[in-house]
């Protein structure tokens, strides 16, 4: 799966998907004492650690919840079996022990009819943070319904700095039972506010900000702003960024969330949220980045929903404070390489 990031300019030291963490000089006994072995997976002189947990305050590594159709969670390992309807969530946490950039991502990855996607947070951290269990955000996964079920899907968290890959996570594997019951269902949050008026809060997913960058057939890679309402190629590999502002709060976290619309279809819903401690502001700026390779179901209708959230919670449809217009979304028949037919 792909996990695409961007380098940041110094004036978007706040902007999509980065963790930026500022330290003074450290003896060699402040290093000793701020490496990761004190969280995660309490790896002895541990400089990084990336890891998921089924709560924000849970301290055990690689595990997380599921949730069946009654809203009762209970935490499970890799390699669980779920029936299809159940949702996964889970939250994603890292630690550095070494001052710079860095960036978190959540991913997943099908192994057979789901399309992978990934989620990019934003963060900035001081220098006491170092070495210590820095909370991402929240991720929601609605277990599918496919053909191939004992293959089903993984989710892995991701640290990467400068296009690099700092540490992976263990993958979180989790296998498709053979009873279905009913997909939790949307729920959407109120409609965005003017954030230049006192108690506005906007979630911004602009029209010509989501790129498909997949490749051509003949090999070439595309750069086609997508608009609401148009069609896209089964092959397109969507990467877009969120934007909020607030008149008169810090925005506490930003999400995503990916909804089929078309009865019938076999992508499932999921979400991803991601703090942000970003500067009080009444204009919007990048807070979160995210990835989706287009669903292959030709004539099946999506859409993608920005939110501001106060806090993430039990259910991916909770505390929504400000929701943009739906990103809505068609998959075409066939893809020339220019126009869907």
């Amino acid at each position: 799966m792909r996990s695409r990031t961007k380098l940041l300019t110094l004036s978007a030291m706040v902007a999509v998907s980065t963790v930026a963490l500022f330290a003074g000089p450290m003896s060699a006994a402040d290093a000793a004492k701020r490496d990761c072995s004190g969280v995660g997976h309490h790896t002895p002189g541990a400089p990084f650690d990336i890891w998921l947990t089924p709560g924000k305050h849970d301290t055990t590594p690689d595990v997380i919840d599921a949730v069946d159709d009654h809203g009762t969670a209970a935490t499970i390992n890799s390699n669980t079996a779920l029936p299809a309807g159940y949702m996964v969530r889970g939250w994603l946490h890292m630690c550095s022990s070494v001052t710079g950039r860095y960036v978190g991502v959540l991913r997943f990855r099908d192994t057979a009819e789901n399309p992978n996607w990934n989620d990019r947070g934003a963060r900035t951290l001081i220098n006491p943070s170092l070495g210590t269990d820095i909370v991402i955000g929240a991720f929601y996964q609605v277990v599918p319904n496919e053909t191939q079920k004992p293959y089903g899907f993984f989710l892995q968290g991701r640290m990467v700095q400068f296009e690099g890959t700092v540490m992976l996570s263990p993958e979180f594997h989790v296998v498709l039972g053979d009873s279905v019951v009913p997909a939790p269902s949307n729920t959407d949050g109120p409609a965005n506010t003017d954030c230049t008026k006192k108690g506005g809060v906007t979630a911004s997913l602009a029209d010509g900000t989501v790129i498909d960058e997949a490749k051509n057939r003949d090999g070439t890679r595309r750069s086609v702003p997508i608009n609401r309402g148009d069609s896209i190629a089964a092959d397109a590999e969507l990467n877009g960024n969120i934007y909020y502002c607030a008149y008169d709060r810090l925005v506490h976290a930003v999400a995503i969330k990916l909804v089929p619309l078309s009865p019938g279809a076999v992508t499932s819903a999921w979400e991803a949220s991601f703090y942000t401690d970003g500067p009080f502001t009444r204009q919007l700026q990048e807070a979160a980045g995210f990835y989706q390779a287009a669903p292959k179901e030709p004539g099946m209708q999506f859409e993608l929903l920005a939110r501001v959230i106060n806090e993430p919670g039990a259910s991916p449809d909770g505390a929504i404070l400000a929701q943009d217009v739906p990103f809505t979304f068609t998959i075409c028949a066939d893809f020339d390489g220019v126009t869907c037919k």
